[in-house]
Formats: structure tokens, C-alpha cells, sequence
């Protein structure tokens, strides 16, 4: 399975130093791991088995662009997977479908991994919400030829960010098996998943996870993983 760690906005140069140290020690048996730092620690990460990942990427070629950091800048750096649509950069950074299909357009110009990040909130999941996810990926890969070798699409419902709820399994499995449906992509789980709960939401379907909060605690990776690989 694929175990995303997107470590957000969070950890100062000393504490990412630490984290990365105890991060190269874990047993990854067999599972592919990659970790999303914040992007000022790309240049102090070092390849030892564990997959490097950005957490955004932007819109423009390098250039005039104060404060943006472009695709070519980031696989100079050696990162291979770009999350892309998270929903934090959807409703704070103003990341709408037609600026995140540009995105992903331009991570395939320079032959980068995307992670498409979707899911709904409260008020889209009271109504159809698996239809409202299909339109949202549709929008987001308008134009785009589906590559299973270079996109993953990230099931994130946004009302279970960090709000230590997640879906059923049926529900989770639902959405999934809808997405695969369509796109021949591999697909994962993200949204208040960590050691506690994997257990509940693993099925054969699912490819993977993309850990928010978890992703800090290097203990707390390891203990899911050694639970998926029971």
C-alpha cells in the first residue's frame, strides 16, 4: 500500500531534522512511503528509501513570480509526487477546479506524480455526494489523459479533517469503488485516519493512506503500518 505523510504547516528546522531521522527508521515492509514536508525542508531531505512529495506546486513556469515555487524548481529538488486540490489550499488559497486542472497540467509537462486531493463537506454529503465528488474530479482532470503511472486521486471528505471522525467503511468503500469506476487510478483514504482507526476503513479496494496529523508522529506511522500488514 502507498502511506502518504503530509506534514502541513508544522515543525520548526530542528524539530523536521529529528522527525526525518526517526522517519528513516521505520520498517516500511514493503509499503510505499512518502512524506510531504513543508516545502522549505525539501532541500534538507535526504532519499533513504522514503519517496519525497511537495505539498503544492504553482500555476506559472519559472519566472517573475514572487513567492511561487515551480514544478521544474521542485524536481530539481528530487520530489517525485505533488498533492494538488488538498481542501486547505481549496478554501484558504482560493484553489478552485479550473486553477487545479492547470496545476495538474503543468506537473505533466515535467513528468511529475500528481495526488489529487477531493472530497465534500457537510452540507455536499447531505445530498449526493459521490456525484458531487465524480463532477469535482472531472472538473479537475478536464483535458487531461489519465495515466494511472502519474495521477493518484486522494478521497478527503473535508468535514473529517482533524475532526477525529471518519466515514463507514461501506461509505468510504462506496466512494472508491465509484472513483475506480470511471478512472483506472489508484485511489486512498485521507481524513482523521491514523493508527487508532486504519483497521476500520481498510478493504482490499483501497491503495493506500494520506495522513494529515498523524504524519508527525513517526511512532504512530509505524503502528499503522504494522497493523495494515497483519
Amino acid at each position: 500500500m502507498i502511506i502518504m505523510l503530509n506534514n502541513k504547516s508544522n515543525l520548526t528546522k530542528e524539530e523536521y531534522l529529528s522527525y526525518q531521522k526517526e522517519l528513516f527508521s521505520i520498517d516500511r515492509k514493503n509499503h510505499k512511503l512518502v512524506v510531504f514536508p513543508s516545502d522549505v525542508y525539501l532541500p534538507f531531505y535526504k532519499d533513504k528509501g522514503i519517496d519525497l512529495g511537495s505539498q503544492d506546486v504553482s500555476l506559472y513556469e519559472e519566472g517573475s513570480h514572487t513567492g511561487e515555487i515551480a514544478a521544474t524548481q521542485l524536481k530539481s529538488l528530487g520530489v517525485e509526487y505533488v498533492l494538488v486540490g488538498h481542501s486547505e489550499r481549496r478554501s484558504e488559497q482560493g484553489d478552485n477546479d479550473h486553477r487545479i486542472n492547470d496545476k495538474i497540467k503543468r506537473l505533466y509537462q515535467e513528468d511529475l506524480k500528481v495526488v489529487l486531493c477531493v472530497g465534500e463537506n457537510l452540507e455536499q454529503r447531505e445530498n449526493n455526494y459521490i456525484e458531487f465528488i465524480l463532477k469535482q474530479i472531472k472538473k479537475d482532470l478536464r483535458g487531461i489523459d489519465i495515466d494511472k503511472d502519474k495521477l493518484i486521486i486522494a478521497y478527503e471528505p473535508i468535514w473529517a479533517i482533524g475532526s477525529g471522525k471518519i466515514p463507514s467503511k461501506k461509505d468510504i468503500e462506496e466512494v472508491v469503488s465509484s472513483i475506480k469506476e470511471i478512472y483506472p487510478v489508484k485511489v486512498l483514504y485521507g481524513g482523521s485516519v491514523d493508527d487508532s482507526n486504519v483497521e476500520k476503513v481498510l478493504f482490499p479496494l483501497l491503495d493506500g493512506f494520506l495522513l494529515g496529523k498523524a504524519s508527525l508522529y513517526p511512532q504512530k506511522v509505524q503502528k499503522l503500518i504494522d497493523k495494515i500488514s497483519n
